[in-house]
């Protein structure tokens, strides 16, 4: 998805759509996702943000109000709560 993403930002397809959207996934991305995983298990689930009945929505849309302030969007939504994750492994800017 994060793929596609870069496209749909960009408004540009890639150089090479093979190489760039078929391409096997490399070991260190899937170890990272398994992480993140993680993390969201225990930082959301265990520690209770996340309930069995709670409203959660991935990847919520805004409709045309994302067109008027430069492309809104969010990772996920629980509970009248909207997040959005940033993730790296070095600080700074």
């Amino acid at each position: 998805m994060a793929s596609l993403e870069t496209v749909a930002r960009s408004g540009l397809p890639p150089m090479d759509i093979e190489k760039s959207l078929i391409d096997d996934t490399d070991i260190k991305i899937i170890n990272d996702l398994k992480l993140l995983c993680e993390v969201f298990q225990s930082k959301f689930i265990n520690a209770g943000i996340v309930k069995e009945n709670s409203n959660v929505v991935f990847n919520p849309r805004f409709g045309i109000v994302s067109m008027f302030c430069g492309g809104a969007d969010a990772d996920i939504f629980i509970d009248d709560t909207l997040y959005d994750f940033k993730c790296t492994k070095s600080r700074g800017y």
